[in-house]
């Protein structure tokens, strides 16, 4: 039987099958027939390209001439005839470069993954050229292009392309925000210059501030000027506007062979310094003894924590006045100690910052200054800063202050290596990406040679001269969509609202306005909405945000999108504290305190304490995070990571008496801590709540699920719903694994710190396996008399233990039932077999990775006292 389908533009499906029996038509479904059927794998159908619903001469089927008759020969499931000709569709594989293109302009961007491999050069032929733009507080910036010819590369830009670092406010303005200098002519006069900017400056061109660039002195050439303004411009807010830096002071320089180590180094020389260096190789410190006369007995190992006592000998105990910090880890606190009374520790490492690493408040009381250098910040918010240092880089660039270092230069087609070679820690001074060559002339020149052309990656961009209709334009995902169509380029809207009333100018863009109250859903509307909008410009595009639950939205039923919108905002919340990096120390202080009992936090299922810092802050003892590390990994069996952690203890706290908080695998740790006397007080947080945990040996899927699951309470079921059955396709657990990364990445967005997700989510389900199997083997040794074993060992137990759990009250019948079976979990007494040592705290709320509720937090803290 063959029925048809038509829909509203004119085109008419035909389909056609054998069914066993026919029931009556749907009168709301034109020319459609509700079959019953068997055979289903068998469907076929035709679309006749030329039919329409209102052609009286309707194309008549007839299988036994052409081109029907060739429909039962091929046996294809679509069938498509246009001007009589009989076609089908097929999906087509695209070439690998697909979406790339040849380019004399572009500019170097990460990709998706946040590492190395991710780095691509991008078309930038697309971007607009603006003539102006709005800083933070809403203040012109006229802007100039500029053809660059070379870019210093930074190690911040390394520590962002690896996401050791997460990106900061100026990814408000750029969808790239690597490179922070350049060199290279102004489109506009020919002139030589050198500026900076926040983001794009790997590139041909850019549309650069003209408030942040300068002229470059006549004696350097463009390469040597490209080893100028990061180094630089960092020294003189760190040294001369920040530390003081006096004639004949004392500073102990680290890693003083990179680029701003020898900028350091020549500042200081300008000033008569006393100069004590930390390299990393022998290579280094030979250069610097060569280059820079620099003694070989005020020349240093970076790579272990000898330098501290090395020069304090040196300085016969006194310590350097100044100690410009780029260490991180245990050498910034050895560095720290370095500093003699009333001295200055200037830190212009950011890895530590992020890592909220704590310092002792004791040292003040030498009255010494700790200063913090985020020269990003002073950038964009003090633009009375560039006409200082550039005043200042002027006057001091013939007189050995301000001097070019060397550099190593990589091509265009070479950026990659660029970056692997920065990570190696080989490089010597400044690293250089060189887009093209200077010309001999250094005076102003009106004929630029193109760079030469590569395939660059196309990135769509929004015409700013092109009007862009949104209807609904002023609701929730209308105040989302044109700020990020601004971001891209788009600087002209005509939006939709029954009142005419606009909320206001959005900040950081010049933006043209139309507020229309046409009904769009009439033809009249429409079309007095399409003339609005030719009004201001030429129509770029039409965007309709008012579907789906967005009509809940418009009709005034907030409350689903509200909680979907709040569950997602919190879910990107919790996860954006997390930094998915594994750590290098074995420990690591939460708070800064130093006397009183210890409080040890073993490690989470996702290796971060940043759960715990509200916490950590709170308790008036010295509160440490025992480390997950990568040799830890390499143990295969619970067992053998309990012994790792009561060996490492053992080591901190010889004679115990310490209070210990465990999650998860390692909750287990804390009972033994007990049993051996070694811990005065356990803390376990529970948030096994699917028993099935409890009784069966895993399945790969369930583990994934179970992950999925604990990453965040607050991603919204659906998204979790999506991630596992997308899963379930991939061939196996490292692809699983590997989608899951990318799903989670994508859906926190470009601030999330996911350096070592993947990995991590590995430990994870090694983790997860290795407690699982462990409860099985114990189950299975002792079987009966597991109980009998449980109760021997806690009635040698003096120490307490607090177990708290938390669950969503209304989803278990029988608490009290509910809470005994965790217990079992991890081979704890049930409640009614008489210990007093161990207090349960049931919590009404939802346990997860990355969740420690107020409740959850209070009881911790209770327990604590």
């Amino acid at each position: 039987m063959i029925c048809t389908k038509c829909d509203t533009i004119g085109t008419v499906a035909f389909l056609f099958r054998n069914v066993s029996q026919q029931t009556s038509n749907n009168p709301d479904m034109d020319d459609m027939i509700n079959i019953s059927e068997s055979g289903g794998q068998a469907f076929k159908y035709i679309f006749n390209y030329n039919d329409d619903k209102n052609n009286n001469n309707k194309s008549k089927i007839d299988f036994n001439s052409k081109p029907y008759s060739d429909i039962l020969a091929n046996n294809l499931v679509a069938n498509v005839i246009k001007d009589g000709k009989l076609g089908t569709y097929r999906h087509i594989k695209l070439s690998a470069d697909y979406d790339k293109c040849l380019s004399s302009d572009y500019y170097l961007n990460s990709g998706q993954s946040r590492d190395l491999s991710g780095i691509q050069w991008y078309d930038a032929r697309q971007i607009p050229a603006l003539k102006e733009q709005y800083d933070l507080y809403n203040k012109k910036l006229t802007k100039t292009r500029v053809e660059i010819y070379c870019s210093g590369l930074s190690f911040h830009d390394v520590m962002l392309v690896t996401g050791r670092i997460p990106s900061g406010p100026e990814q408000l303005f750029n969808d790239c925000i690597l490179g922070c200098e350049y060199v290279g002519r102004r489109a506009d006069t020919g002139e030589r210059v050198m500026g900076i900017e926040l983001g794009r400056c790997y590139a041909t061109s850019i549309n650069a501030g003209t408030h942040s660039m300068t002229t470059v002195p006549e004696h350097w050439s463009m390469l040597e000027a490209s080893t100028i303004l990061s180094t630089y411009s960092t020294l003189y807010y760190a040294l001369i506007k920040r530390a003081h830096l006096k004639q004949g002071e004392s500073i102990l320089i680290h890693s003083a062979a990179g680029g701003v180590g020898q900028s350091a180094i020549n500042m200081c020389r300008h000033y008569g310094c006393d100069i004590y260096a930390t390299v990393g190789t022998k290579e280094k410190k030979e250069f610097l003894m060569t280059e820079y006369n620099i003694p070989e007995n005020h020349i240093y190992s970076s790579r272990d924590i000898l330098f501290k006592n090395q020069i304090m000998e040196a300085t016969k105990g006194r310590g350097v006045d100044i100690v410009l910090n780029s260490l991180a880890g245990e050498k910034l606190d050895l560095s720290y100690e370095c500093v003699a009374n009333s001295g200055r520790f200037v830190e212009i490492g950011r890895y530590d910052m992020f890592q909220n690493r704590k310092i002792g408040m004791f040292d003040f009381l030498r009255n010494i200054q700790f200063i913090g250098i985020v020269i990003d910040i002073v950038l964009m918010e003090d633009k009375g800063f560039f006409s200082d240092f550039f005043e200042w880089l002027h006057n001091n660039c013939t007189n050995g202050c301000v001097k070019p270092i060397n550099y190593t230069i990589f091509g265009a087609k070479e950026a990659d290596k660029a970056f692997r070679y920065m990570t190696t820690g080989k490089h010597i001074g400044k690293v250089v990406i060189k887009m093209r060559d200077e010309e001999s002339t250094r005076g102003p020149l009106r004929h630029i040679i193109p760079a030469l052309p590569l395939r660059a990656n196309v990135k769509t961009f929004f015409n700013p001269n092109k009007v862009y209709i949104i209807t609904g334009g002023l609701g929730g995902f209308g105040l989302e969509l044109i700020p990020w169509m601004q971001y891209f380029g788009a600087r002209k809207f005509v939006v939709t609202s029954r009142f005419q009333e606009l909320f206001g100018e959005i900040k950081y863009f010049t933006t043209d306005w139309v507020v229309s109250t046409a009904n769009c859903l009439t033809p009249e509307g429409s079309q007095q909405l399409v003339n609005e909008a030719k009004g201001l410009a030429p129509i770029g595009g039409v965007k309709s945000i008012t579907v789906g639950m967005l009509k809940d939205y418009q009709n005034g039923n907030v409350v689903t999108i509200k909680k979907h919108l709040d569950d997602i905002k919190l879910a990107r919340k919790g996860l954006l504290k997390q930094k998915f990096i594994i750590p290098t120390d074995a420990y690591v202080r939460l708070n800064g305190v130093t006397t009183g009992r210890p409080v040890y936090f073993m490690p989470t299922l996702g290796l971060s304490f940043s759960m715990f810092e509200e916490l950590a802050k709170k308790l008036d003892r010295p509160a440490i995070g025992l480390n997950w590390t990568r040799e830890l990994s390499q143990l295969t069996t619970l067992k053998g990571v309990n012994k790792y952690y009561i060996t490492l203890l053992n080591e901190l706290e010889p004679n115990g008496k310490y209070d210990v908080v465990g999650y998860f695998d390692t909750a287990l740790i804390c009972a033994k801590l007990l049993a051996k006397r070694m811990a005065h007080k356990a803390v376990i947080i529970d948030i096994v709540n699917d028993m099935r945990f409890t009784d069966e040996e895993l399945t790969e899927d369930f583990m994934l699920e179970f992950m999925v699951t604990l990453m965040s309470a607050d991603i919204p079921d659906t998204f979790k719903e999506k991630m596992n059955r997308e899963m379930k396709k991939e061939p196996d657990l490292k692809a699983k694994v590997k989608h899951m990364v990318n799903e989670i990445v994508d859906f926190a967005g470009t601030g999330l710190v996911a350096t070592d997700m993947e990995e991590i989510f590995h430990i994870m389900l090694g983790r997860i396996r290795m407690l699982s199997e462990y409860r099985l083997n114990k189950k299975r040794k002792f079987a009966a008399k597991l109980k009998l074993r449980i109760a021997e060992k806690w009635a040698k137990i003096s120490g307490k233990l607090v177990f708290i759990k938390p669950f969503k009250f209304d989803d278990v019948d029988d608490i009290e039932m509910f809470v005994d079976r965790a217990r079992e979990l991890y081979f704890l007494p049930g409640s009614h077999d008489g210990y007093d040592n161990i207090h349960v705290e049931s919590v009404d709320t939802i346990g997860a990775v990355n969740n420690m509720t107020m409740e959850i937090t209070e009881k911790v803290e209770a327990a604590l006292k």
